[in-house]
This record gives structure tokens, sequence and C-alpha cells, in this order.
């Protein structure tokens, strides 16, 4: 009965959920600016004008990015409507992430959000309105980590395709990092904190529809075999 053992696992991967966040649209804010996901789910963040990015913060730093499983988005220069790629994050925690955007002070005027807050826990002070309280409250620059990392950059409506940046581990966040929005393309730029070194690269994110296919392929298969079985 080894395929019925192995349903489980087929089953469970089919079935993570995508969450949308809108960044900046209607304002300095992220809609939802609180959002419960599983770990194996996905996050999506869309942009809009006129520019954002959306990085992983730590709740006691508010405005500053986290340097350990953290993400990155770059900047999304947006001038109308919706950015035509979107960032996505996988989530493999179900602790807090606290999100802010690291343009001008947009931190600093509370465009903060959440992802798993821990609303059971009746006592804790790290709550949504507290980190935003605090972000207001900073008096310096929104930290900006020097590349895109954490997450993969993809066209709009893709469900597939190729990642801009995507790995994980501690990441040094100095300097800056930005992302030109023109089609299915995004184009980065990161430069060092001294401004002595650059590189810049140009990724474009496919429109293939292969994951998603893979997994109906490989259920598909998982379903027939039980069935023989």
């Amino acid at each position: 009965m080894p395929s019925l053992q192995l349903l489980p696992l087929f089953l469970g991967l089919a079935a993570a959920a995508k969450h949308r966040i809108d960044v900046g649209k209607g304002g300095l804010k992220f809609e939802p600016n609180t959002t419960t996901a599983a770990v194996g789910d996905t996050i999506e963040f869309h942009f809009y004008p006129e520019r954002h990015s959306v990085a992983r913060g730590i709740f006691d730093k508010p405005c500053e990015a986290a340097t350990t499983d953290g993400f990155y988005s770059g900047y999304f220069n947006v001038t109308t409507g919706e950015a035509k790629s979107v960032f996505e994050v996988k989530v493999d925690t179900t602790d807090p992430i606290w999100i802010y955007c690291t343009a001008a002070r947009h931190c600093e005027s509370g465009m903060v959000g959440v992802i798993n807050a821990k609303h059971s826990d009746s006592n804790s002070t790290n709550t949504l309105e507290a980190y935003a309280a605090a972000a207001k409250a900073y008096t310096g620059l929104s930290q900006v980590p020097p590349d895109v990392f954490g997450g993969e950059v993809k066209a709009l409506n893709s469900t597939g395709g190729s990642s801009t940046k995507s790995h994980t581990g501690t990441h040094s966040p100095t300097g800056t990092a930005t992302a030109s929005d023109s089609g299915a393309t995004m184009s980065m730029t990161a430069t060092g904190a001294a401004g002595s070194a650059s590189a810049s690269a140009t990724h474009t994110a496919a429109a293939a529809d292969f994951v998603p296919q893979g997994v109906g392929i490989l259920l598909a298969g998982m379903v027939a075999a039980v069935v023989v079985s």
C-alpha cells in the first residue's frame, strides 16, 4: 500500500493556499494588513503607484529588516494601475511575520502589516497596533536591504515562471535595491552602502503554468494507483 501512504502528501501539497496582499493600493497601506496563512501557503504581493516595496521586519526594531529568514522585494516603480509583476513568498512558520514598506518614510507613516498575528494570546503586547505605533515613533530612515532576496518575482497571473532572486539565509541590510516594472520583466540594480560596487541583472518572469500541472499529474497517478490497489 505505498501509494495509499503517499497520497495525503500530494493532497496536502495541492491544498496549499495563496493569499493576496495589495501594497500601496489607495494609500500608504497593506491591504489586508493582517493575514493568516499556514505553513506551505504562498503570500502574493501586488504593487500599486507610485513606489513601494515589502520587507520582513523585526517587531522590537520597527522599520528595520530581518537579516535571517527574511525577504525583500526591491522597489516596484508603478506609474498607473497595478504592476505587471508580483512578489511571492512561501510561508515556513506560524510565528508572526512582520512586514513594512522601505520606501521614503512609508514605514514611519504606518505602512506595516503582519502575517499570522497571535490573536489567541490575549496577554501578548506584540500586536499590529503596537508595531504600527512604534514605527510611527521611529525617527530614523527605514532600513533597505541591498538586494532582492527570500522570494520570487513573477509575471502577474503567472503560476509558474522564473524568479529574480530566490534564496534564504543571513542578509546584510545595507545599501539600496530598486526594481523597475516593465511588462513581465524586472530590472534590478543593487548598490553597496559605500557606493563602491554595483551589480544589475534583468530576469524575465515566464508565464508557464507547469507547477500546478505537475501536481495535477502526480495526483491523478496517485489516485489511479489507489483505485487499482
